[in-house]
């Protein structure tokens, strides 16, 4: 809309210009039809005064008073065209302005429309932000504690039914496995100092079982500085280590187990209903 405006204003301001240079046209014209009126009565003056006839000079100002009326007569026909072409000009100009004043309106218009939105939206956000910091309070309060057991442990999920079995709340939390860093870091010595063991047992025969140990083990740790928590750690701490053969893995297994903690990154809720008990329930859309 903005550009339709600045458009027609451009088409306006042109418009202005084509006037102006048509005023000093016709400005000209009329100076000049002045100048050449005063010339016209100079010269019947001086025709009426002449003492002496059928002369050059009689001849010159006869000429110069006969020539007036054509000469008048184009002059004043330029004029008039560049009068009507003035005239012309101003209707188109008018024409123009009362366009640019529909279209500001109309801009006016679109803007207030957009200006209502605004602040429709931001009301309804203020409503919604209350709604939902209410719910949140509401959830923490009295449905997500549920999720602690008395001994502390997090449960992972909590289900609340109404009396009619038509509507559904499960509470949800997230967790994150973490490993203490204390208890890692003596793990990986031990597990360092077995690895030395086995190098300087490489060229013996080593059993397959021992070698199949030394590869869990050795993926156990990235680049020796840490562990990943993933299927392998799960692996090496399930696996049955004889502490008499393997003191070091023994000790750096039950390492492990006691660093591993979960904790609690994040709680949420799903909704569900159903018109029935012998209907499926339906996930309802929340914010």
């Amino acid at each position: 809309m903005k550009k339709n405006i600045e458009s027609v204003i451009i088409s306006a301001i042109g418009i202005e210009r084509e006037i102006m240079t048509l005023q000093s046209d016709e400005k000209k014209i009329r100076a000049r039809w002045n100048r050449r009126y005063q010339s016209y009565l100079r010269a019947a003056e001086q025709l009426a005064k002449l003492t002496r006839y059928h002369t050059i000079k009689e001849a010159d100002l006869k000429k110069r008073v006969l020539a007036w009326t054509n000469e008048s007569k184009s002059l004043t026909a330029l004029r008039d065209a560049k009068r009507k072409a003035i005239e012309e000009a101003h209707e188109r100009l008018s024409k123009v302005n009362i366009r640019i004043a529909e279209l500001k309106a109309e801009d006016d218009a679109l803007q207030s429309n957009v200006d209502n939105i605004v602040d429709q939206v931001f009301a309804l956000n203020v409503s919604v932000t209350a709604a939902f910091e209410a719910r949140n309070t509401y959830l923490n309060s009295h449905v997500f504690k549920q999720l602690v057991e008395e001994n502390g442990s997090v449960r992972s999920q909590i289900t609340f039914i109404n009396r009619a079995q038509t509507r559904k709340v499960v509470a949800l939390t997230n967790s994150i496995t973490l490993v203490r860093p204390d208890l890692a870091e003596e793990a990986k010595q031990l597990i360092e100092a077995f690895f030395g063991q086995f190098k300087e047992k490489i060229k013996k025969d080593v059993p397959l079982e021992v070698q199949a140990l030394y590869q869990i083990t050795s993926e156990l740790l990235v680049e020796k500085t840490t562990f990943r928590i993933g299927p392998t750690l799960y692996r090496f701490i399930s696996l049955s280590i004889d502490p008499e053969l393997f003191p070091e893995l023994k000790k750096a297994q039950d390492l492990l187990k006691s660093s591993l903690r979960s904790e609690k990154t994040g709680s949420y809720i799903r909704l569900y209903q159903r018109e029935n008990r012998q209907e499926n329930w339906i996930a309802i859309k929340r914010a």
